[in-house]
């Protein structure tokens, strides 16, 4: 967890008069300033009325103290109580961190920041491009452990502040006030909506009063757009709204506490959209709909359908498949000379579009992103695929593409990924076979052994990259890893370091066969990656492991024995009907999704 410094959030040379009573208060209005997990029994403790910040000081998820910060008046804790023993008869969970189960608190990722901005303020951009790199949790972005350092803090405030001056640009628009209504009335109903869509729960009636006592602190002396722009900034930095914070039903009791309606459909909606609740999803949860799975059902499959969706699309397959940095790898010029920067963005536009195309858009099957061949680019990826050259015009506009049978069948065949896993001057059937086997069987080789060289043989224009490369299998050391990795990699050996197809390699005909061992039923042997992909698709192992996977997207943690319900659960709504929407809502309805594990205060 995170111990935030409350005085830190206050800019020591506000830019305008108010500005910095605005952070201070902002900070005030009850909110927890961590990272990792809320501590608490669900029976009161720590809420939105009891004053001053409350700081959890473990770390890694552990519950840790809980003091409070200067401003505020403090509340009155919450009466601890025993913590319970959740899963299947004969599972005894100990109470003692790491919980099994325990969902940690979690602070928006930065496309989640981004995305609730312009969701919530109609602002696009990267706003949160200086807010430093996002954790690494499982595999996915998850912000729950690492600790805030002043630099950050004082940047999600000046943030704030500049968004909020953006925003009032167009004061008519923001705060959609009926002519000729009274001031005092207009910002009441502005605080409560805007505060709402923003902390993604009602305000209180306490918490109103204080934002409207802000709005009057900044209006004093100024004018409206002034005290709009305080109390806008002062919702960017409160903590309900950095962070994704579930306490649960209060006075719940039991192994499990049930999550309010709001923090489901916070949790949903992130899941969902990548972003915050929508109009939509907040009415569902004001009328009560999100109590019970067919109602959670209903939202997700809304969701889901929706242009919105594109962006957990965007983000869970950008983070599964690595291809985060696609727009920015880099290749020796000489021998890959057409490869600019043009034609790598172009590559992460198809990707991310077959992935999108297929999942929401087409029969949203694990076995079509795997075996597809419908896909989607843009001129600068002509010469890449063998196509003619497009004109300038034609740069710019995607347009669907089928791929030949014989050379690609699905995203891992795309160019793109090709790329992002070759080497600067060759291809990498290491780096591939490793990229299979993590995120399509789940299977982590281990580090290599201490003093062992990594060195990359270099390219022979009359020796085949797999002979090169097969010395690895000889070498004692390095044979265990490679025994596993080499096969799923040398059936890609048709595609080059920057994913051009070929036929020869070193001067002889590309040899692209492997034996595939470890996914049972389809084991064997294949050709090449088309071969391969198709095998995969089919296994049973290649759709545990795309569950366990998207669990970690959505929890922001890695599964544990405890989670093995929710996971069978989940995985009978993948084979049931191969559709990738469907295993997102058996996650999002299965009874693990709603509730949380009490854990006690120290």
């Amino acid at each position: 967890m995170t111990t935030v410094a409350r005085s830190n959030f206050a800019d020591p040379s506000p830019p305008r008069p108010g500005r910095a009573a605005a952070t201070l208060l902002a900070l005030a209005l009850g909110a927890f300033g961590c990272s990792g997990s809320i501590s608490g029994d669900g029976n009161g403790g720590p809420g939105p009325t009891n004053g001053g910040p409350m700081t959890p000081n473990g770390m890694n998820g552990m519950p840790g103290a809980m003091t409070p910060g200067t401003p505020g008046n403090p509340g009155t804790p919450g009466t601890p109580g025993a913590p319970g023993t959740p899963g299947s008869p004969g599972v005894n969970i100990p109470v003692v961190p790491p919980l099994p189960g325990h969902t940690p608190m979690r602070r928006l990722t930065r496309s989640q920041y981004n995305n609730t901005i312009q969701d919530l303020l109609g602002i696009v951009g990267d706003a949160a491009a200086d807010f430093g790199v996002d954790e690494d949790n499982a595999g996915f972005a998850s912000n729950a452990t690492a600790p805030l350092n002043d630099g950050q803090i004082e940047k999600y405030q000046q943030v704030a502040e500049q968004l909020a001056d953006k925003a009032v640009a167009n004061l008519g628009a923001l705060m959609k006030c009926p002519a000729g209504a009274a001031e005092d009335a207009c910002v009441d109903s502005f605080v409560r909506g805007f505060g709402k869509r923003a902390l993604r729960r009602p305000l209180t009636d306490a918490e109103v009063t204080r934002y409207k006592t802000l709005y009057t602190t900044g209006r004093t002396g100024g004018d409206m757009s002034t005290g709009v722009s305080l109390v806008i900034s002062a919702l960017l930095q409160s903590p309900y709204f950095l962070y994704r914070i579930e306490l649960g039903e209060p006075g719940a009791t039991g192994a499990t506490i049930p999550l309010t309606a709001y923090e489901v459909a916070t949790r949903l909606s992130y899941f969902m959209t990548d972003s915050t609740p929508d109009d939509a999803l907040l009415a569902a949860a004001d009328a009560g709909k999100l109590k019970t799975p067919e109602g959670i059902a209903a939202e997700a499959q809304r969701m889901l359908s929706s242009p919105a969706a594109k962006q957990t699309l965007v983000s869970f397959y950008t983070q599964w498949l690595g291809v985060d940095d696609l727009g920015t790898i880099e290749k020796d010029a000489k021998a890959y000379p057409i490869f600019t920067p043009e034609v790598r963005a172009a590559m992460r536009d198809e990707v991310l579009e077959f992935v999108d195309q297929n999942t929401r858009l087409g029969d949203g099957k694990l076995a079509t992103i795997l075996t597809g061949r419908n896909s989607f680019i843009r001129g600068p990826l002509n010469p890449v695929y063998g196509l003619p050259a497009a004109g300038a015009a034609g740069g710019s506009i995607q347009k669907p593409y089928t791929h030949k049978p014989d050379q690609r069948a699905g995203v891992f065949t795309l160019a793109g990924v090709m790329a992002e896993y070759g080497h600067a001057d060759q291809s990498s059937p290491v780096g591939r076979g490793k990229v299979v086997s993590e995120r399509l069987l789940c299977q982590v080789p281990p580090d290599p052994p201490p003093g062992i060289a990594n060195n990359v043989p270099p390219p022979d224009p009359n020796v085949p990259t797999r002979v090169r490369f097969e010395k690895h299998r000889t070498d004692p050391q390095c044979s265990s890893c490679h025994a596993l990795l080499d096969p799923m990699g040398v059936p890609f050996e048709f595609y080059d370091g920057m994913g051009v197809y070929r036929t020869t390699d070193g001067g002889k005909p590309v040899d692209g066969h492997s034996e595939i061992k470890g996914t049972k039923a389809s084991d064997g042997p294949v050709a090449n990656a088309i071969e391969l992909m198709t095998k995969l698709s089919a296994a049973q192992e290649v759709q545990s492991c795309f569950t366990r996977l998207m669990f970690r997207y959505a929890f922001g943690r890695a599964e544990q024995d405890f989670d093995k319900p929710l996971l069978d659960s989940s995985l009978m709504g993948l084979t049931g009907t191969g559709r990738i929407p469907d295993l997102m809502t058996a996650i999002a309805t299965a009874a693990g999704f709603r509730t949380r594990i009490p854990v006690a205060l120290k």
